[in-house]
């Protein structure tokens, strides 16, 4: 790997681009500060910022610049920031055109604003008295630290002629810019992995914890062999005694080529925003290949992370992401897309620009409630055990991401439509506002309080179809005015919103998430947070604005493909539907019993609105970028399943039968610096694949493994491995029926139990018109077909 050929990964992601030796001190009053060597050497640079994370946006200021000739002329290094007894420091290294390799440690101070006020020279630091040997050869990385209360000094300096040795020592401090005590030597490099290149202990760096205190420190040359050593202190012992320190034999951070991070050292460590977890802030390469003295290859990046702490008290330095970024899921029902293309979707196609469109995403399960468990927990129906829209599986039954990113410090926040079994968002840890089971929006004292505020009038809509099956709303006619009386919104009703769009739910949803983000905003915790958003639409009744309704005239609406379709050579499955004009004892009437103008009227609203929904989530996305979080925030837009709408002999709804326009749904996601912009990816994803993806986004994972895999590892894994074969099932809905589903290549295979099985080619076939299980020349493919179903049955232990 080299500057111009290297990976990205999602560990190798840098806080701040081209800084080594970066340091970060969090001050008394929550404020972070971050100083760090430029490439030119030539300046000390500060940034201050209210969370960790915001350093990388902050403005930058030049506080101090290097002399013309003469000592602090060149080869400015490694500044530190402290407060010291009411006043700010910092140490820093520098050489002298004159003599460039006469680094020398350096002390600056600022009585006042470190970011606005001027900065005093006090000079080099001063030995103690009596002290002939400090800072009499190269000395560089001075750090400070305080233990019972007294205040030490360390530093990197070298020794010996010919090849020298830059060892490690340590000094009381008398005062901010002079030692106390004469320097005793407290590391030297003794290890094979301390003498790669040079024979090299610098860059020192202190943490505590409880009565404990460790040194870390940096080890070889600058390349990629540059490595982190530990040092622990005896419990009760003397700072200034070697002897109460013990050096780790093996290097506690190094190289990792599959994440893509070399070289990694000179560190500082700080605090979380909350105060509780410890944090390293280090730099490092992307690559390996340096042409030249590594020293000046400016590609030294800035990165941190969490500091965990095993059993034993000891820090532990694993590479996570290098961000734990916002997330934030958008959720639409029961969307018309496979099919669709007429729909306009421009926000959600805006995202797609932005980030990655999955192009065969699949549900897991045609239903909302298997499929919205299954992107909470990651896992396929049969094994989280919500197979159908019933109530028996209790909400915490299984691990959800909810539980992951609790454990990675994030803030869960939930709005919207729940439906995904027992229990409700706030049971799991949610914040925000969602209610039991599928609820209506419209009977929420939020949406009362919604309207309230901004001076609206409560949503209602002019029935132009009742689809509902007879016994089931039998008092709503064309021409009506209904106002959503019921306890939940899921009428089988086409028509036109009465009124502004702003009264519909999809607003309301999304005001609530705006009002949200912009109260993260205000309260500037640094805290890492998800917002999901789940909308009731499009799913019906489908009441779009007229606005929306008119971007679609009716008659402009050709026939649906699979429309006419006889359904010869269709299992049962196919034939049931509750259409109140469109079915008899729950059987499809064939031909279809209403004419196309009145599905073209139909579809029009459907599609209405879609695109109505699209711009109320558009308007969160907006409110993310707004607000300045779009860099840091993983966005993901998605729906639990699709529409059956006029497919197929003409159904209204979905059933349990398993074409394309019910199983396939969107799906993009964006993340800046990781997801790259404009792709289409064309492999073969489900909404189970969304919950590890965003525990992995985290930091986190599962316990236990599941059944999705981390749809980032994509684009994040130098050698990525992704399923060649997908899995998706039904166990029913309104009648008992089981099916599973095999996609593979272009073909696609369904086996129903105790029906006929299906064989399509997606390719030639995508609206699945002919059964080719029916036909004897694709035997073989069938057969090939059956075993990659059992294949996948057994990979995710299905036994039905």
């Amino acid at each position: 790997m080299n500057r111009e050929n290297f990976v990205k990964t999602e560990y190798n992601i840098p806080l701040i681009e081209k800084r080594a030796d970066p340091y970060v001190y969090r001050h008394i009053d929550g404020s972070y500060y971050f100083t760090a060597s430029v490439p030119e050497y030539d300046r000390i640079i500060l940034r201050k910022s209210d969370t960790i994370r915001g350093l990388a946006q902050a403005e930058e200021r030049t506080i101090w610049n290097c002399h013309e000739n003469g000592p602090m002329s060149c080869h400015i290094w490694a500044p530190e920031i402290h407060f010291i007894d009411g006043a700010w420091y910092i140490y820093y290294a520098a050489g002298e055109k004159e003599d460039v390799w006469k680094i020398r440690p350096y002390v600056l101070k600022c009585e006042g604003d470190p970011m606005e006020d001027e900065w005093q020279e006090l000079g080099q630091m001063k030995p103690a008295q009596g002290d002939k040997f400090s800072f009499q050869d190269f000395s560089l990385d001075m750090t400070v630290f305080e233990h019972k209360e007294k205040r030490y000094c360390v530093w990197a300096e070298k020794v010996n002629v010919g090849k020298k040795i830059s060892n490690l020592y340590i000094a009381e401090m008398e005062a901010p810019d002079k030692l106390k005590t004469a320097q005793i030597l407290l590391a030297a490099p003794d290890y094979g992995w301390e003498r790669e290149g040079y024979f090299v202990n610098e860059g020192a760096a202190v943490i505590k914890r409880g009565e404990r205190t460790f040194l870390t420190y940096s080890a070889s040359a600058t390349g990629a062999c540059y490595c982190m050593g530990l040092l622990t202190l005896r419990e009760g012992g003397d700072p200034l005694d070697p002897a109460d320190w013990k050096k780790s034999k093996n290097p506690v951070l190094t190289t990792d080529t599959v994440k893509g991070i070399y070289g990694p050292g000179h560190n500082s460590f700080t605090k979380s925003e909350d105060g509780k977890r410890d944090v390293m802030v280090f730099h490092a390469r992307q690559y390996d290949e340096i042409i030249g003295d590594p020293l000046y290859d400016e590609n030294r990046h800035a990165y941190y992370m969490e500091v965990a702490w095993d059993e034993d008290g000891m820090p532990v330095f694993e590479y996570k992401k290098s961000r734990r970024p916002n997330i934030l899921m958008l959720v639409a029902d029961h969307q018309a897309f496979y099919g669709h293309p007429r729909v306009n979707t421009p926000y959600f196609d805006r995202l797609k620009e932005e980030g990655v469109f999955f192009e065969k995403t699949y549900c897991t399960s045609p239903l909302c409630m298997p499929s919205r468990k299954s992107i909470l927990t990651g896992l396929y129906p049969h094994n989280h055990g919500q197979s159908d829209n019933s109530f028996e599986v209790p909400f915490d039954s299984h691990e959800t991401y909810i539980d992951v990113l609790k454990g990675e410090g994030y803030r869960s926040y939930y709005f919207g439509k729940y439906h995904a079994g027992t229990g409700k968002p706030e049971d799991l840890g949610c914040e925000g506002v969602s209610y039991p089971d599928y609820s209506n929006p419209y009977h929420q004292k939020e949406y009362k309080e919604y309207i309230e505020r901004n001076h609206l009038p409560a949503a209602r809509m002019r029935i132009e179809k009742n689809m509902c099956e007879k016994g089931w709303i039998d008092d709503v006619e064309e021409g009506d005015i209904y106002d959503f009386p019921r306890d939940l919104i899921n009428e089988a009703l086409s028509g036109v919103l009465i009124g502004p769009k702003e009264s519909h739910e999809a607003y309301y949803v999304a005001d609530m998430a705006k009002r949200q983000l912009e109260r993260i905003k205000e309260e500037g915790s640094g805290e890492p947070f998800m917002v999901r958003v789940d909308f009731w639409g499009p799913h019906q009744p489908y009441s779009p604005a007229e606005e929306f309704a008119a971007m679609y005239p009716p008659e402009s609406i050709e026939e649906y493909p699979s429309f006419s379709d006889d359904l010869t050579g269709k299992p049962e499955s196919y034939h049931f539907d509750t259409g109140r004009e469109t079915s008899e004892d729950r059987k499809l009437r064939y031909p279809n019993s209403m004419p196309w103008s009145e599905w073209q009227k139909m579809l029009s609203r459907c599609y209405g609105q879609i695109t109505m929904v699209d711009e109320a989530a558009g308007q969160i996305i907006d409110k993310i970028k707004e607000l300045g979080m779009e860099e840091d925030t993983l966005v993901i837009w998605t729906a639990d399943h699709g529409d059956a709408l006029a497919c197929h002999g003409g159904h209204f709804d979905k059933a349990f039968y398993l074409p394309e326009e019910v199983m396939r749904i969107p799906l993009a996601m964006s993340y800046p610096g990781v997801l790259p912009a404009g792709t289409v990816c064309n492999e073969l994803i489900t909404n189970a694949d969304i919950a590890p993806t965003i525990a992995s986004a985290a930091g986190g994972q599962f316990e236990q493994k599941v059944d999705g895999e981390d749809i980032l590892s994509i684009y994040s894994e130098q050698s990525p491995s992704w399923r060649k074969s997908l899995f998706a099932q039904t166990h029913g809905h309104l009648a008992p029926w089981k099916a599973r589903v095999a996609v593979w290549d272009r073909y696609k295979y369904i086996e129903n139990k105790g029906d006929i099985e299906e064989l399509y080619d997606l390719e030639q076939d995508p609206y699945e018109l002919t059964n080719l299980a029916l036909d004897d020349e694709y035997g073989e493919i069938l057969k090939l077909m059956r075993k990659k179903l059992l294949e996948l049955k057994d990979l995710y232990h299905d036994t039905i």
